[in-house]
């Protein structure tokens, strides 16, 4: 006979330190002291222990009763909470810009069109894709658009709904695959939790991904970051489980966005070069996961090869640019997008600078990398290191300090505060929670960016142009935006009206002849005339040989601090729209509150003006 605890608290652990620490489901377990298995037959009930003898049999069963009750409660443990109120969290602050809105935010127009072009080849890639005329080779990294064509076959799903949906999900999972990597790299459960945290609240960390144009980013971004989760274990352990995840995962994320494949290739790079005594080993593991990826990622390449050449691939890797301006903002604080004090980008630059004291270069060695071989996405990839260092800050530095200035004040017989540490952490998470919630409302220009669809208005004129003008026709698109990049009127106008953008760089980055930076300078030139007359148009039109037959107007009022850039647009249009009211060369065609579209009658010769008495 043997004798087990089998209903007592703490039972389950003492039967199986009973049989041993190899039955404790995780290492480490917290020391159990042994008590003796055999009692008499009859013997007192011990005090809150509920001991009682069994047979051998049943002992048996309550060995394994122990084994799955334990292995049931290691599925929930307080952590495991934590982390899913941190991902909750983080796709709170995600829905919240898209929640009263039935459009993908800001870009996406180009993808939209491409998705749609999936679908009518039957999933099979398309030679070209149908977008702004431009027969732009459809060489772009193809797993979102089948993702998001999958989507919209789901009853009541279009593409712009699947363009919703994607962003939001891959955003919010970003957030979860963001633990495991902290936890490898700071090597702490407590600090990964508190990147994790910070992560889910940087609003870079999530602006551009929640765009309809995240499809393809966010994705490939999570990717990234679940391949350099088996990348590090593949490096720093033994373990050949998983040896083909980290090539399957690479694969994943170049098939999503180039860029984001990229960024997972040199950030294992540097996890490379962190693990010095292994660099042998690991290169020869990294010459394998190079190999899986070519060969996962053939389909995609040797078929955008074998119909157009390098052309367009050289033509893209032309079209990003070193820029001294992340620099700038990173020594401002001002490169987290928080609309307040940037908080956890001084955390951030702190947590670096304890690194580089201590010797620990890798953290800082990753930001350095992000800026210097991807500077376009530099911003929202930053805050994935910025996160992890601001945990380090707050672990190593910030709290440490407040509980010596605690010691210090009970020393001195002064009121001793005993949780400051937690107040000032709480204080912490709730400023960047407010910033990520109020990022657009406190921050116009951040709200027209990103956190803002195509308006209704827009929308509608769009498909008006779609139904009522002739295909051939092509578009002066004039807006408020500030730039391109932002001009989500000009990106969405080739896939909702179906007719040719003069202006429209999106998808030319994949032209040869620079295409790409024609096109941004004929969109630059053109909104120059926003704040002049009709003959600024007829100008721009000589000078770019680029002949128009329509105006497209969307000349909304944009409101902003007094004297700011956007306060100073808050007048879009009106000298233009007032020169084009007003000659005979140009017919209104169509009005719906802002939006206007006119047609370009070149014949037609305005009158002279009228003779002035005494000339």
């Amino acid at each position: 006979m043997t004798c087990r605890c089998a209903r007592s608290r703490g039972g389950v652990a003492r039967a199986l330190a009973h049989r041993g620490p190899q039955a404790f489901p995780y290492p480490n377990p917290v020391p159990i002291r042994r008590r003796s298995t055999v009692r008499p037959r009859g013997a007192r009930l011990a005090k809150g222990l509920c001991l009682r003898v069994v047979e051998v049999g049943e002992a048996a069963e309550v060995r394994d009763g122990a084994r799955v009750g334990a292995r049931a409660a290691s599925l929930v443990q307080p952590w495991h909470l934590g982390l899913l109120g941190i991902v909750a969290l983080g796709f709170l602050v995600r829905w919240l810009p898209m929640a009263g809105s039935d459009f993908p935010l800001s870009d996406g127009g180009l993808f939209a069109q491409m998705t749609e072009d999936l679908r009518a080849a039957g999933y099979r890639l398309p030679a070209v894709t149908d977008y702004n005329g431009a027969g732009i080779p459809f060489v772009y990294p193809p797993l979102g658009f089948y993702l998001a064509a999958l989507l919209s076959e789901l009853p009541g799903v279009e593409v712009t709904g699947a363009l919703r949906i994607l962003p939001l999900l891959a955003s919010t999972l970003t957030v979860a695959a963001t633990f495991p990597l902290a936890a490898r790299l700071l090597r702490s459960r407590n600090a990964a939790l508190l990147a994790t945290l910070v992560f889910a609240l940087l609003p870079w960390s999530f602006n551009w991904l929640i765009v309809g144009g995240g499809a393809t980013r966010a994705l490939g971004l999570l990717f990234a970051i679940a391949a350099l989760v088996f990348v590090y274990d593949t490096f720093h352990r033994d373990d050949r489980r998983w040896a083909a995840a980290p090539g399957v995962l690479l694969a994943a994320a170049v098939l999503s966005h180039m860029e984001m494949g990229w960024f997972a290739i040199f950030s294992s790079a540097v996890l490379l070069l962190s693990e010095p005594s292994r660099l042998r080993r690991n290169l020869v593991l990294s010459a394998g996961g190079g190999l899986a990826l070519v060969a996962l990622t053939a389909p995609w390449w040797a078929v955008s090869l074998s119909r157009h050449g390098v052309e367009p691939f050289l033509a893209a890797t032309d079209t990003g640019g070193w820029s001294p301006n992340i620099l700038v903002q990173v020594f401002m604080f001002r490169f987290t997008g928080a609309p307040l004090l940037d908080v956890f980008g001084v955390l951030g630059l702190l947590g670096a600078a304890w690194c580089v004291a201590r010797r620990q270069y890798l953290l800082p060695m990753w930001m350095v990398a992000i800026i210097l071989l991807d500077p376009r996405k530099a911003h929202g990839l930053l805050m994935l290191p910025l996160a992890m260092l601001a945990a380090v800050a707050l672990v190593e530095v910030v709290l440490p300090a407040l509980d010596r200035g605690r010691e210090a004040t009970a020393r001195r017989g002064l009121p001793r505060l005993r949780s400051v540490g937690g107040v000032v952490l709480a204080l912490v998470v709730v400023h960047g929670a407010f910033g990520a919630v109020t990022a657009g409302s406190l921050a116009p220009s951040f709200a027209w960016a990103y956190t803002t669809p195509v308006p209704a208005e827009d929308r509608g004129a769009m498909a008006w142009v779609a139904a009522h003008t002739p295909e051939p026709a092509r578009f002066a698109i004039v807006t408020e935006a500030l730039n391109w990049g932002e001009d989500r009127t000009m990106e969405w106008f080739p896939a909702l009206a179906q007719r040719v953008s003069l202006v429209t760089p999106q998808g030319s980055e994949w032209l040869p002849d620079g295409a790409y930076q024609a096109a941004i300078e004929r969109y630059n030139t053109l909104q120059a005339c926003r704040t002049q007359d009709a003959a600024c148009l007829i100008e721009w039109s000589r000078a770019h040989d680029a002949p128009f037959t329509h105006v497209y107007l969307s000349s909304r009022a944009v409101e902003g601090d007094p004297g700011s850039v956007v306060a100073r647009l808050s007048d879009c249009c009106a000298a233009l729209v007032a020169s084009l009211d007003g000659r005979v060369d140009f017919r209104l065609l169509y009005e719906d509150g802002p939006v206007r579209v006119y047609e370009y009658v070149p014949g037609v010769v305005p009158p002279p003006p009228p003779a002035v008495a005494g000339r």
